[in-house]
């Protein structure tokens, strides 16, 4: 059994350099990562998608037309709906454009404490139906993928 493990949080300060919100659909580009682990760049700003046999985990969204961008692009390359979307916090520009995937009915996942600002903010954004304390292990086919909380980001 193949198993590949995202460490969420840790995903976003490794592969997050900035977030810029204002990227133009030239600047987005799917890169692979590692295995079936791809990174979605909009500039400045990564973040990473899981993609298996028949289904995809997708990571921060960054706004509507990223994810719009996203979605399309990764309904060409991979033909698999969308199963998970994971916001690794609470920040604007990594959970706006969300809603461009609710079509598909992708279970959306992040921290209790994410989602609890989100709502507290009414924040313009899908809330999640899922959230973990501390950890959460989410399976796609063979592979394993472990959600993991470390605390406010400031």
């Amino acid at each position: 059994m193949r198993k590949v493990n995202i460490l969420i949080l840790f995903i976003l300060f490794v592969f997050t350099v900035g977030g810029n919100r204002s990227s133009s659909a030239s600047e987005y580009k799917i890169e692979k990562a590692t295995g079936n682990v791809y990174r979605f760049v909009a500039d400045r700003y990564q973040s990473v998608f899981l993609v298996t046999e028949k289904d995809i985990l997708i990571t921060d969204p960054l706004n509507a037309e990223a994810a719009t961008w996203l979605k399309k692009e990764s309904k060409k390359r991979f033909k698999f709906p969308v199963k998970y979307l994971v916001y690794s916090h609470n920040h604007s520009d990594h959970v706006y454009g969300a809603e461009v995937f609710k079509d598909s009915q992708p279970i959306f996942i992040s921290s209790q404490s994410a989602k609890q600002d989100l709502v507290v903010t009414r924040a313009n954004t899908v809330i999640p139906d899922i959230t973990f304390e501390e950890r959460m292990n989410v399976s796609l086919g063979d592979n394993e993928v472990e959600l993991r909380y470390h605390g406010p980001v400031a």
